[in-house]
């Protein structure tokens, strides 16, 4: 036990020296790599999760190993109480240890946004994410005052084609009656990762997250008018015959064809555990590996997306973010489900 109680006391000391790079007040990085715990900690875990070995039998259990190490000795740090805080008089008997911010990682601060398991030490308070989301949300805000209340994500190019898919998102949508449910619509917006052009706007300017002021910004989308049109005769017609299937490849329509065969015949045999894939997991099976691509989203716009005055504004904000990453004479591609 006297070795052991050395080891613990080394290691505590390790940690109350190790110091990270300094953050910015402009902005929030939570990152998640050897450099942001003590050597001597992430080596001694990784002991006694592995033994001495460096690399285990493939890549994919040594990756396991490393990071179960690396998130164990985060976890470590984040629960590190100082010699202050251990000695610190209190005048409230219920009162708790307040975690330093310099000790925050992803899994403390992902976990605290479903405010489950901070009673148990798992993770930062809820108010602690109320704090980072509402300086989000105003650098958020700030970043659409240069585009007259467009948002611009920061990662999106000039000279690079973009395109977006928009959508209804629902909020307490499972409730007995129906009733209660909040209904949304959010536009996601996609640029290959690998742009070359220069950014449109600079990275969001996060304020103060030591602050525990909760107050947002106001913002607000102002949706267009638009009425719904009257339908043709002729577009009647066509709604009803609207399969068209000019552009798509030979070679797709037959593998999108072996799957559909192959799946209806697994399930007529009773199959329970069908050998079959789904129909996302045969197409991943069987695609060519594709540039990384960024993904955004528009701030949440509180309307139903079925409206025609909700899609105009969505066309319209899309059309904007188009012309500012690409100009006029490209089209504007956007995505709708069906219903839409």
């Amino acid at each position: 036990m006297k070795n052991l109680y050395q080891s613990a006391r080394l290691l505590r000391q390790r940690i109350e020296q190790f110091t990270k790079t300094v953050k910015t007040s402009s902005s929030i990085v939570v990152t998640s790599t050897l450099e942001d715990v003590p050597v001597e900690m992430y080596t001694m875990i990784r002991w006694i999760t592995a033994g001495p070995a460096d690399k285990l039998q493939t890549e994919v259990r040594t990756t396991i190993v490393d990071r179960g190490a690396l998130t164990l000795s985060q976890n470590l740090m984040f629960g590190f109480k100082s010699k202050r805080q251990i000695t610190y008089k209190l005048s409230d008997e219920g009162a708790g240890f307040q975690s330093q911010q310099a000790r925050e990682n992803p899994q403390v601060l992902g976990l605290a946004l479903t405010n489950l398991l901070n009673p148990q030490g798992h993770c930062a308070s809820y108010s602690r994410a109320l704090i980072m989301e509402t300086a989000l949300a105003n650098a958020v805000v700030e970043n659409t005052k240069p585009f007259q209340g467009l948002y611009v994500p920061p990662y999106l190019k000039k000279g690079t084609f973009v395109f977006f898919a928009s959508d209804n998102t629902d909020f307490v949508e499972d409730t007995a009656d129906g009733k209660g449910t909040t209904h949304g619509t959010v536009t996601a917006i996609y640029q290959k990762a690998d742009a070359l052009g220069e950014p449109i706007t600079p990275p969001l300017r996060i304020g103060d997250t030591k602050s525990k002021s909760l107050l947002v910004t106001p913002y607000h989308t102002a949706m267009l008018p638009c009425e719904k049109p009257k339908a043709t005769a002729s577009q009647k017609r066509a709604r009803e015959f609207s399969i068209n299937n000019s552009g798509v490849a030979d070679s797709y329509q037959l593998t999108q064809l072996g799957w559909v065969v192959a799946s209806t015949l697994s399930r007529m045999k009773g199959e329970r555990s069908s050998q079959i894939p789904g129909w996302a997991g045969n197409n991943s099976l069987l695609s060519t590996s594709k540039p990384l691509t960024e993904v955004g989203a528009l701030p949440l716009l509180p309307e139903v997306a079925h409206e025609w005055s909700t899609l105009l504004t969505v066309m319209k904000q899309v059309h904007q973010l188009k012309e500012l990453t690409v100009g006029e004479e490209y089209i504007t591609v956007i995505t709708y489900y069906m219903a839409l």
